[in-house]
């Protein structure tokens, strides 16, 4: 009786082993994707300052890749965010983080991939390189 408890016993710790294994195993695996968070300037403070980083960047009426474009924006220019949005990406299975800004162009919408984001606007103007927006 007590060799059967005891065997009863590994084979529990044993089967809560492996349970456990592919319980790690199946958050790791995440079709080669990690686990990836925005860039933020802070959780509870301002919305932030972006630069744009492409040579003319899309600027959208809402956010999505498949909304009406709002106008472009140039490489270089500095913008404050007022809001943020995730909406639709490549595929049907992933999205895009948005920022909502205004530029000469107007208000529109423009895709995290097209920019860096900065807590200050000094921040993003020293990462430009220059002292001034221009």
């Amino acid at each position: 009786m007590v060799h059967n408890e005891h065997n009863l016993r590994k084979i529990a710790r044993l089967l809560s082993l492996v349970i456990f294994s592919a319980f790690l195993a199946s958050c790791l695996a995440s079709n080669g994707k990690g686990l990836s968070l925005p860039s933020t300037p802070s959780i509870l403070g301002d919305p932030g300052w972006l630069l744009v980083q492409e040579a003319y960047a899309t600027l959208k009426t809402q956010p999505g890749l498949s909304k009406p474009d709002a106008g472009h924006l140039r490489n270089g220019l500095v913008l404050e965010i007022h809001g943020r949005a995730y909406a639709e990406g490549k595929n049907s299975t992933s999205s895009i983080l948005w920022y909502l800004v205004t530029s000469d162009e107007g208000s529109g919408w423009i895709s995290s991939a097209d920019c860096e984001v900065f807590a200050s606007k000094e921040q993003a103007l020293r990462s430009l390189g220059q002292d001034r927006q221009g």
